[in-house]
């Protein structure tokens, strides 16, 4: 078709639906060269001079929530315009893979835009200035409080709040001049109106410090309990490579557990609900409550009620039903408390409680089989062993999680282990006691046990096959790959139509992979280069070699390797498990029991090697989400990898000064618990290391050991997760959904009973249910422009309450209490037994 012949047939199908004047508008828009991306059509040639033969009435008209620049609506509009035209193959391609116009996952079309503005700057002087703050203060925060009775987590939801009018206040005031340094660099103070990508950067940074670096839990124990502690070199080249080592190995998991649309990091989902809404530019001409508006609401109702169980009334955060039938009886307490006992019919009124389990983002199939589990293991499980006397339990309180001696006592590890020695005294063990554990504490090994084994057969199972398909793919992607260019235009910013259609015909594995519109997306940014992985991880690996030879841990080189191939074994399952849940399989329990085989009696090399094969493998697993996040934010992904790198080696300084000054300052009021100080955590940390590494497994789960049939829970791990797949294939149509059954989650959601108190399950179910299954399935439009954004304001609402009751109960004005009632026992705010 000629272009005369076009621009006729246009113009007469629509000579009633545009005026002069707009016209006259759309064309002083695209004579603007810098607002018009450009756009290719299907022959690979350049369209951008055809866009005046499109009419207003045929431009892409945006979702009524969306709110994005003008010549993007006009760039979707050229893209509409020609996926009309008579082209058989390429619509064939569309309606095949209805995922290339948008996201394959109905929760990611819910929350993420489709639209990307490439002009907007990330890494602006106002994101330095307000990272490097918000970074440094909650890595002093959060370390500082590592070391007291109340270890107050740094929330990543008060920067993402605080720095929003922060940057807007920047973006207001500072001066738009450009400071130069000679003639080879040169930045803008202030380049613009503060945008929601150097926000969320903001909040990648900070993410690195709202947990202290693993390795300081390591460190301090060494400095407060063990005579010989470590030098500052080592200690140094601990910290960088302990958090470095797994960034490195994230280039190799990143075009499964990133690129894959189904591979959706929830969490990720709330964060961008969250800045969508701050940024959120529009005037609401409908009734209906705007996200911002309706973000506002649950904010504000969520902060009042949090004052409640937080500061008046402590006992709504553990309502025990059976208590209050008898709050005398043994047996009432130990089945209804939700601190002392199980938690039957136990209620919680504190969000805090609920909020870990995020039952707003996690798939319902996911928090049902979470919950199922707890529910059999609390409810069924543990009164059958507890009343069976089963490992003589009725000797220990029913949920114990202390080591006790044969005598039910708690053990003294003084007797066994000299003071700031790291192994144990045979002899003194032989004459004091075998360690024993409760029953409650046995079985949750037992759970974490079947968990982990059973990840890697789930895994296998059910994702195996997409997993190695999709892993050559990847492969031959690198292999072929310019970093600088990808296979896409950079261009094409709206969806795969864009693109030539002979790209997908010659290689239709990669169009199954990419069958989503924000991976394709991304392909207009340059991927991080392999080689910025391989340099992170040789430098880490070169640092935790120096420390290994450097520094007393008993940990030989092959030691160290081991414990990266563990962490590099685990990724990919535990990876897919976290990617698609929100529910994370921690290889700690196994770290630490495969170090007790082959360094037994070693104490620091134990909890060396979980650092370097639990953490490794964690910290890639955080950097993976924060490249989904990215993904869905459309960040560069070379400036998220230096952001997160920035943040890392920032927070890692920070804190290793403040760890230092801390125990150097307060040493005896941290060893011996006073004036508010706690060695709590290193306290922990030392405990497990007995166990696993001084103790050893031999000696607690060997072969004349009361619990050495747990030790079969490998293996039945390793089994269990068949059976479902085979039912559901011989009957994929089963009206009971097998294909859901996670045998993974629900052994995880047993053995993560014994980190929490009891009192979550019935609400957390009720919550899941009524937001991720009936709103979901009835209410859907309600719950697609709602449910994230209540979410995160849910979220931020119970962290800017806890920061504030904590600075005015905890922190600057101890003295502020609420005056004493019957809801506010402060020796028993349950008020059972």
């Amino acid at each position: 078709m000629s272009r005369r012949t076009t621009e006729q047939n246009l113009h007469s199908n629509n000579q009633n639906e545009s005026s002069e004047s707009s016209e006259k508008d759309n064309v002083a828009i695209l004579q603007s060269p810098s607002a018009l991306p450009l756009a290719y059509n299907d022959n690979n040639s350049r369209i951008t001079e055809d866009i005046d033969l499109i009419p207003q009435s045929l431009w892409y008209q945006p979702d009524p929530q969306e709110s994005l620049p003008q010549h993007l609506n006009i760039h979707n509009s050229i893209i509409r315009y020609y996926n009309d035209k008579p082209d058989t193959k390429h619509n064939d391609l569309l309606s095949s893979y209805p995922a290339l116009e948008n996201s394959p996952i109905e929760a990611v079309r819910a929350t993420v835009s489709k639209n990307d503005d490439r002009t907007l700057e990330c890494l602006t002087f106002r994101f330095w200035v307000l990272s490097f703050l918000f970074t440094v203060f909650g890595a002093a925060f959060t370390q500082y409080y590592y070391f007291t009775t109340i270890p107050y987590q740094f929330s990543v939801v008060f920067v993402q709040l605080a720095s929003y009018p922060l940057g807007k206040l920047m973006a207001r005031f500072l001066p738009q001049r450009k400071i130069r340094f000679g003639s080879w660099f040169e930045f803008s103070m202030n380049p613009g109106p503060f945008n929601m990508k150097e926000h969320a950067l903001i909040g990648v940074a900070a993410s690195t410090a709202t947990i202290s670096p693993y390795a300081i839990n390591l460190l301090s124990m060494q400095r407060l309990y063990v005579a010989q502690g470590f030098k500052h070199v080592g200690s140094i080249l601990l910290l960088i490579s302990s958090q470095c080592l797994g960034y490195g190995l994230a280039g190799m998991a990143y075009p499964i557990l990133v690129e894959i649309p189904e591979m959706v990091w929830p969490a990720s989902l709330v964060n961008v609900a969250f800045y969508n809404t701050l940024h959120e530019h529009k005037n609401n001409f409908i009734r209906a409550l705007s996200r911002m508006q309706f973000f506002w609401i649950v904010f504000g109702v969520i902060f009042l009620w949090e004052l409640v169980p937080q500061f008046i009334a402590p006992i709504l955060m553990s309502f025990t039903v059976l208590c209050y039938f008898g709050h005398k009886n043994p047996d009432l307490i130990r089945l209804g408390s939700g601190v002392k006992g199980l938690g039957l019919l136990t209620v919680t009124f504190d969000w805090t409680e609920v909020i870990q389990f995020t039952p707003l983002s996690s798939p319902w199939w996911a928090q049902s089989n979470v919950y199922f589990g707890g529910a059999v293991f609390l409810w069924m499980v543990m009164p059958i062993v507890y009343y069976a006397n089963l490992w003589s339990a009725k000797t220990f309180t029913i949920t114990s999680v202390e080591l006790h001696d044969n005598q039910g006592n708690f053990y003294n590890i003084s007797r066994i282990i000299k003071a700031n020695e790291t192994t144990i005294d045979t002899a003194q063990y032989d004459a004091y006691s075998p360690i024993r554990m409760s029953p409650f504490m046995a079985l949750s090994y037992a759970c974490g046990f079947i968990s982990i084994t059973a990840t890697i057969t789930h895994v296998c199972l059910w994702h195996g096959k997409d997993i190695i398909g999709k892993f050559q793919s990847a492969i031959l992607d690198i292999l072929t790959r310019d970093d600088r260019i990808t296979r896409f235009d950079p261009t094409a910013m709206s969806d795969v139509s864009s693109a030539p259609f002979s790209t997908f015909e010659q290689d239709p594995r990669k169009l199954e992979r990419d069958a989503c519109i924000h991976v394709n997306m991304m392909r207009a940014y340059p991927k991080v280069p392999i080689k910025w992985y391989t340099l992170i991880f040789c430098l880490s690996l070169i640092m935790a070699c120096a420390f290994t030879v450097l520094e007393p841990t008993a940990l030989p080189m092959w030691g160290l390797f081991a414990a990266l191939v563990m962490a590099l074994i685990g990724i990919l399952p535990v990876g897919v498990i976290q990617a698609m849940t929100n529910y994370q399989i921690g290889l700690n329990i196994i770290s630490e029991m495969i170090a007790g085989y082959i360094f037994p009696g070693e104490q620091v090399a134990n909890v060396t090697f979980k650092v370097f094969s639990y953490w490794g493998m964690a910290q890639c697993l955080t950097m993976l989400q924060q490249f989904k996040l990215g993904q869905y934010m459309k960040i560069p992904p070379r400036k998220m990898f230096i952001v997160q790198i920035y943040g890392t080696l920032l927070t890692l300084t920070v804190t290793y000064i403040v760890m230092n000054w801390m125990i150097d300052s307060h040493f005896e009021e941290i060893t011996q618990n006073k004036n508010g100080f706690s060695s709590m955590i290193p306290r922990i940390t030392q405990s497990v290391s007995i166990i696993w590494g001084a103790a050893g497994p031999q000696r607690i789960f060997g072969y004349d050991s009361l619990y050495f049939p747990l030790v079969w829970c490998w293996l039945i791990g390793f089994l269990l997760p068949i059976p479902f797949w085979l039912i559901h294939r011989r009957w994929p149509n089963s009206r009971f959904p097998w294909k859901f059954v996670n045998v993974p989650l629900i052994f995880l959601g047993a053995h993560i009973t014994v980190q929490f108190r009891k009192n979550y399950l019935l609400v957390a179910l009720v919550v899941g249910f009524c937001t991720q299954f009936s709103l979901y399935r009835y209410r859907h439009d309600w719950w697609r422009k709602y449910n994230y954004v209540g979410n995160a304001a849910l979220e931020s609402g119970v962290q800017i309450c806890l920061f504030v009751v904590f600075i005015f109960t905890n922190a600057f004005f101890t003295n502020i209490h609420f005056p004493e009632w019957f809801g506010n026992n402060p020796l028993n705010h349950e008020q059972c037994g």
